[in-house]
């Protein structure tokens, strides 16, 4: 699994997240060009800065919170399959938008839920050697072991997941 440090901030009402790249990181400029002039739903907003020193990508998190969170609380059925249909068609959106899935950070704490469940990532254009085939499967594995389920409903479900 990879580990990245970010830095949160408070401005006003708002809400940021920034990742500061090391002097080794390989900024996929093609990428973030293409995300800043399109603006894809599926990411959060971001924000390139440079200065002497280092290079830094800032994310918008205003309104939304973390799927960590967002879990939290028990949850039923309904709202484990929406949020695995919404993350899984993201994922499908981001790749046919020719964006390496390989730059989505697949972690419960980076991973934002917003009003109606709508998903978004955030997206690291950074060269890696990372896997998503690997670590998606793990992902859902760790997501669903570690939920808190409505024990009022039938969890049947929970083992054919």
């Amino acid at each position: 699994m990879r580990v990245f440090n970010f830095k949160a901030k408070n401005i006003g009402d708002e809400k940021y997240l920034t990742y500061i790249m090391g002097e080794e990181t390989e900024l996929d400029e093609e990428v973030l060009d293409y995300w800043e002039d399109n603006k894809p739903v599926e990411l959060l907003d971001v924000i390139y800065e440079e200065d002497d020193d280092y290079d830094y990508l800032t994310f918008d998190i205003t309104g939304k919170v973390s799927l960590e969170e967002n879990f939290k609380k028990a949850v039923d059925c309904e709202t484990v399959l929406f949020i695995l249909r919404n993350i899984a068609n993201n994922l499908i959106s981001i790749k046919e938008q020719a964006i390496p899935l390989s730059y989505v950070l697949l972690n419960r704490d980076f991973i934002y839920v917003g009003d109606n469940y709508e998903i978004k990532f955030i997206c690291l254009p950074v060269e890696n050697k990372g896997s998503l085939a690997t670590e998606f499967k793990g992902f859902v594995r760790q997501l669903l072991a570690n939920l808190r389920y409505n024990v009022d409903e039938d969890l049947n479900y929970v083992g054919k997941l």
